[in-house]
């Protein structure tokens, strides 16, 4: 991931998976290079769709697109947000599921545990999809 906010927010949705943060979208390339990645692995980018408006270029995803061709995992970034990143989508979904709960009947409301269960399940789902195997642990350089 890029960075240590976007990090805790994938931590949250696969706990027993090692995630790695590398603080920097350009920084991503120079993380990936020094890896030994085997397994299913993803590189979760920023969707830096603002910046893309404004310059014609998207860095998060282009980074995030070089990283995963130099480990040959998959990407994934968020989408129908407001925010750019992953931490942005937790905090999104935690609104609007909090939100549609206290509007709920009494009988019908969810724990807060709850809530945070269905989010990080949420965003799990989208990063999953996308993950691909990686045959074997290896060091890119």
């Amino acid at each position: 991931v890029e960075g240590f906010a976007t990090g805790l927010a994938v931590h949250q949705s696969f706990p027993a998976c090692r995630v790695i943060v590398a603080f920097d979208c350009g920084n991503m390339d120079a993380v990936a290079k020094r890896l030994a990645i085997g397994g299913l692995a993803v590189i979760a980018a920023d969707n830096d769709y603002k910046t893309e408006e404004r310059t014609g270029k998207n860095p998060g995803i282009e980074h995030g697109k070089a990283a995963a061709a130099l480990i040959g995992c998959g990407i994934v970034w968020p989408t129908g947000i407001l925010g750019t990143d992953w931490a942005d989508m937790y905090f999104e979904l935690m609104s609007a599921v909090k939100l549609a709960n206290d509007n709920a009947s009494k009988r019908e409301t969810l724990r807060d545990d709850a809530i945070r269960k269905m989010v990080a399940n949420e965003i799990a789902r989208d990063i999953k999809r996308n993950m691909k195997f990686v045959p074997h642990a290896r060091k890119i350089a």
